[in-house]
């Protein structure tokens, strides 16, 4: 990519950041869900304030959260990441299996986050370079990987054969942060961060909104799609490790479950109504409501199909109050009125052949 290319991919990343100002309603929808969900949990049960409840939920929802973030990236691009439970499923079948053959935890932990990252380089390869729909590309690739880990289950669940590596997942400090639900916050605001402020974040933000015009103004598209797919396969597969070390035990099966909620905890934060826009640390809270909003369902012994029925409730409500259409198309007509006015300064747009990828 030329200078002139780059100087161009650059003030397109500018502009399309402008038009998303405005836009404070959907970027805090998530946190403020969580907050909201929790304050009438609590008044329901006291014991949603005692450390010892906050501990679990935070413990308990890690896994779904690095999930749901991981896919809110995706959905942010306008792609849909199907394979996630499926590598969930896997890394958590693959570090138990790694762990009851000796491998130091760490070793295991890194061959099986890397295993995860590999699967999301695969789809965003297949999305990116062979322009295969994200939709076909992860059902398919999603069956590929749970067929991988029941085979390397042998159908069942795996038990871990010596619990010592495991052990310091349940110590805890303030009575509240545990190792798993520190891993997961730093990994989550590092993400958050990265997408919301860096330079390569900004470029999805611009992708998302407008891929065409992105590629048009030299923006390298197909590089970062797969960096977000990339980006999910890891934080999926982060999620089915830190989950099986927790419980001792690999299942193959237990990734189909995490997908949905993951995608509708990101929904419930605001990312995926429309390409371009939400927050990641927002999905990240919407994926933590949901887990909020379980174990009040647990405590009120509603049954778990009740609870199914509750969620997709919640979302289809949230979807409902999404940005009011007006407003999208009053910021869309702000960004086209940004572009037109900073194009004379540059010269003619790039051709769509000029463009870098």
């Amino acid at each position: 990519m030329t200078t002139v290319k780059r100087a161009r991919a650059r003030e397109y990343t500018r502009i399309a950041g402008l038009a998303r100002t405005g836009r404070a309603a959907i970027n805090a929808r998530g946190y403020l869900i969580l907050v909201t969900l929790y304050l009438i949990a609590g008044l329901l049960s006291s014991s949603m304030f005692q450390a010892g409840t906050i501990r679990a939920i935070a413990a308990n929802g890690v896994p779904l959260v690095l999930v749901a973030t991981g896919e809110a990236a995706v959905l942010l691009i306008g792609e849909l990441d199907l394979s996630v439970g499926a590598v969930t499923a896997l890394s958590g079948v693959f570090v138990i299996v790694l762990l009851n053959h000796d491998v130091a935890p760490t070793v295991a932990i890194g061959l099986a986050v890397s295993a995860g990252l590999a699967a999301g380089i695969v789809n965003g390869l297949c999305v990116a370079l062979l322009r295969v729909s994200s939709f076909i590309v992860t059902l398919g690739t999603s069956l590929v990987f749970y067929g991988i880990a029941l085979v390397g289950a042998n159908g069942v669940q795996v038990p871990v054969s010596r619990f010592g590596p495991t052990t310091w997942l349940g110590t805890s400090f303030a009575q509240i942060f545990t190792p798993t639900v520190v891993i997961g916050l730093v990994v989550v605001t590092v993400v958050a961060v990265a997408v919301g402020s860096s330079p390569w974040g900004r470029q999805l933000y611009a992708i998302g909104g407008d891929r065409e015009s992105a590629e048009r103004w030299g923006l390298p598209v197909k590089t970062r799609v797969i960096s977000v797919f990339a980006l999910a396969g890891a934080m999926a597969a982060l999620g089915g490790v830190l989950s099986a070390l927790a419980l001792g035990t690999g299942d193959p099966t237990v990734g189909s479950q995490t997908l949905l909620t993951a995608i509708a905890g990101a929904v419930i934060g605001g990312v995926g109504a429309k390409p371009g826009e939400g927050r990641i640390g927002s999905a990240a809270c919407g994926a933590l409501a949901l887990v909020v909003l379980t174990f009040l369902l647990n405590e009120e012994n509603v049954g778990a199909s009740a609870q199914q029925a509750v969620v997709g409730v919640v979302v289809v409500a949230v979807g409902l109050g999404r940005l009011d259409p007006a407003v999208s198309r009053h910021l869309a007509a702000k960004r086209d009125a940004l572009m037109k006015r900073h194009v004379p300064s540059h010269g003619p747009m790039p051709s769509a052949e000029d463009g870098g990828s």
